[in-house]
């Protein structure tokens, strides 16, 4: 008898239901398993009736327990979510215009549109100059080719042949192992989509017909093989990129279990904040200031007995010389949501007002408080009145930043604390 299979599909931030019975006969095991199993992408609670819910956290992907398959989707549109990857991850990809853009997939999660982009990379290497090595050999051989080597043409009987000394092409290089492995977990990923898994299949085979010598890489072997590029072999940079991204995740991006259709996760919370500070330190530099990221502060807050009793971390410091002239923390959470009379339907947590609080409180002067979340999209618009809050004679701003406009590199955001500061 086979199990039962189950798939639920959530956007970020909303809670889906599901009696606790049903949830432990699809996945297999215990709703404690589940939950731990689940913990990347949603968190399990007790609800009411027997049931569970799952309620999805800042985190996008897909996870699978035994028969229940269980997906977040961004409310961001994938294109966008795939651009502000590749913009903080510091590499161009085209390639991604291409699936999304021209094609107008919008049905992808952001995985498939990696595997379907190095599938177009694969497939245009392999139609190219594919890279090649040079290995030194020496064998006896029956037919002289290269330089026979004379001196020991006498150690062995004339019947195995002249010993030789040649050069010869090889394809199993490291480049082509790593693409062919990156081929391989793309097939994974398109188990969904005939056409891309079939293109994936036999690009897989062609390049580890080049490369028998393919395995697990490591994350120093794509490092090795971007730092060995020559002008020749340039064309590999984006697919070793999407390569490694879909075999080890990186940055944001993260495998789950075996990896897969059901086994990748994208952390959104570091995604957006690397793109706001990233984003701040490309507009203030034009204006003579620099955008500092944070370091933990080990020893904020501490102890009688001096050990650390909590860590305050403000992503970003803005200096003018030595001078801190703003501090801003980037919260991936849904603070600009709110009900019909413009209220917050998620007041600012104490821990993230605190944080901004106590470190503005360490400098001897004035500075300017932000704490910078992603607004837009449907629904009613939260009040001014709930974005400016004033805790021990300081002010601390709410700023919204449209993400599509971040992902296209329209937002600015130092522009839009200041007319905050202003308002």
């Amino acid at each position: 008898m086979s199990r039962p299979e189950r798939t639920l599909t959530l956007e970020e931030w909303k809670t889906a239901s599901l009696p606790a019975s049903e949830l432990e006969a699809v996945a297999g095991c215990s709703v404690e398993t589940a939950s731990r199993r689940l913990e990347h992408i949603v968190r399990c609670s007790p609800s009411w009736g027997g049931a569970v819910d799952l309620v999805a956290s800042g985190n996008v992907g897909e996870v699978a327990v035994g028969g229940l398959h269980v997906r977040v989707v961004p409310h961001l549109p994938v294109g966008d979510v795939a651009r502000l990857f590749a913009s903080v991850s510091g590499v161009k990809l085209d390639v991604l215009d291409e699936v999304l853009g021209t094609r107008g997939q919008t049905d992808l999660t952001f995985v498939e549109a990696l595997a379907l982009g190095l599938v177009i990379e694969g497939e245009r290497l392999l139609s190219g100059d594919l890279d090649r090595a040079w290995r030194r050999q020496e064998e006896r051989l029956a037919l002289l080719r290269g330089r026979p080597v004379f001196e020991r043409i006498g150690a062995a009987p004339a019947a195995l042949g002249v010993p030789c000394r040649y050069v010869e092409g090889t394809r199993d290089t490291l480049p082509n192992r790593l693409v062919a492995v990156g081929l391989e977990s793309a097939a994974r990923v398109l188990l969904r989509r005939t056409s891309g898994l079939r293109r994936a299949r036999a690009l897989a085979q062609a390049f580890l017909d080049l490369a028998p010598g393919a395995r697990a890489p490591s994350r120093q072997d794509y490092a090795v093989a971007r730092e060995r590029l020559t002008t020749r072999s340039e064309p590999y940079r984006d697919a070793l990129w999407l390569s490694e991204w879909l075999v080890l995740g990186g940055g944001p991006l993260s495998s789950v279990g075996a990896g897969g259709t059901a086994g990748w996760c994208l952390d959104m919370a570091g995604l957006f904040e690397a793109a706001v500070t990233q984003a701040l330190q490309e507009e203030v530099s034009k204006l003579g200031l620099r955008a500092v990221a944070q370091k933990q502060d080990r020893c904020a807050i501490t102890t009688a007995g001096g050990a650390e009793y909590r860590r305050v971390i403000p992503d970003i410091e803005v200096l003018r010389g030595a001078e801190v002239i703003a501090v801003v923390d980037a919260k991936y959470k849904a603070y600009f949501r709110a009900n019909e009379q413009g209220s917050p339907l998620l007041r600012i947590t104490n821990d993230d007002i605190y944080q901004l609080a106590f470190y503005g409180s360490r400098v001897p002067y004035p500075v300017l408080l932000a704490i910078v979340s992603p607004r837009g999209g449907e629904g009613p618009s939260l009040d001014d009145r709930w974005r400016t809050l004033y805790l021990a004679g300081q002010s601390l701003r709410l700023v919204g930043v449209d993400l599509a406009a971040l992902a296209k590199g329209s937002c600015s955001v130092w522009s839009k604390i200041q007319e905050a500061t202003a308002g």
